[in-house]
């Protein structure tokens, strides 16, 4: 039987046939920009991801900056950590600029560029305005990385009551919000519970057996943890995952097994680099202090990234890089 994640993208299919028979309008290639965002959003996958915007791209060119085409063209280039193009994407459609869609994304470039007050007001305006479970989420997502995790739960909380019987795969997102908050907050079990409830509701997310995996990690269990990033990674092969699966064989005791894992993350993410991507950044960061210690090329990393995103997760990150940095010339033999 399948699960509700294969028959939500197996509708996603059946629609984009169906617009392929349709005469070309911008109505048409917004959907077909649509389905195709939805489904990279849904797999992780970086193609399909380019995929949207290449059907973004052609939809613009042909029928000019359709407020629509011009919300998911925004939505790419900011999953991308293109910030400066998203400035742009809404600066080609004023309509989009004052659509709480496009409200909601200047709010967001704040949170990302450590407007953190502007950030809040912004979402804190779409709440009055539209008390919707996204808007509600996001200033979630602000109370979290600001270390309110109790006002973060009670937003996230507030979120799930908004949300309508149908929309359970947003219910099962937010499920998974909750149990991170829940880890962080030194409460494995009830974290694991949310999980349950993620899947319960919206059956076959790799997500959920992605925060599992991660779960199992943090408790020490880690041939459990191994098994679920495996099968995740089978999934959706992501290289987020494959430096994860490096990571546990690292921590079993087993470097030679956490090589080959190591080393497929690390080409793919300086394969995304190289093609200009910036998405990666604070991967290649983690990657070179956590995976495979290299504090130099942490701090390089960590650097670019921050410069890109001002604010206080990348402050940190940097702050840490900077510090195995110092240890490191400290220990080195080369300096006694």
């Amino acid at each position: 039987m399948p699960t509700d994640y294969e028959r939500d993208l197996a509708r996603i299919a059946e629609e984009l046939e169906r617009l392929a028979e349709e005469p070309p309008s911008a109505d048409r290639e917004t959907r077909i920009a649509n389905c195709l965002y939805r489904r990279a959003s849904m797999t992780g996958g970086f193609a399909e991801l380019e995929a949207a915007e290449a059907a973004v791209d052609a939809g613009i060119e042909e029928f000019g900056p359709w407020p629509d085409l011009c919300f998911v063209k925004a939505n790419v280039d900011f999953k991308l950590h293109r910030l400066e193009r998203v400035k742009a994407d809404l600066q080609l459609s004023p309509a989009l600029r004052a659509s709480s869609e496009g409200r909601a994304l200047a709010a967001e470039l704040d949170l990302e560029e450590g407007r953190y007050e502007e950030a809040r007001s912004g979402y804190e305006s779409l709440v009055a305005d539209d008390r919707s479970w996204s808007a509600l989420a996001r200033l979630a997502n602000l109370e979290a990385k600001l270390g309110d995790r109790e006002r973060a739960d009670e937003l996230y909380a507030e979120a799930e009551d908004e949300l309508t019987a149908k929309e359970l795969r947003s219910y099962c997102w937010l499920e998974l919000q909750r149990g991170e908050l829940d880890l962080a907050g030194g409460r494995p079990a009830e974290a694991e519970r949310r999980y349950e409830r993620a899947e319960s509701a919206y059956s076959g997310d790799w997500l959920v057996e992605e925060h599992r995996a991660a779960l199992r990690a943090a408790q020490g269990r880690l041939d459990e943890a191994l098994a679920l990033y495996e099968d995740v990674a089978a999934r959706a092969p992501r290289p987020e995952l494959h430096q994860a699966l490096g990571d546990v064989h690292r921590r079993v005791g087993r470097p030679e097994e956490a090589r080959p894992w190591h080393d497929l993350a690390l080409a793919a993410y300086l394969d995304s680099v190289e093609r200009g991507g910036m998405h990666y950044l604070h991967h290649l960061a983690h990657f070179y202090l956590e995976s495979r210690p290299d504090p130099a090329e942490a701090v390089r990393w960590a650097r670019a990234d921050h410069e890109l995103r001002p604010n206080l997760e990348t402050r940190a990150l940097l702050g840490a890089a900077r510090g195995a940095e110092i240890q490191d010339v400290r220990v080195s033999p080369t300096s006694v």
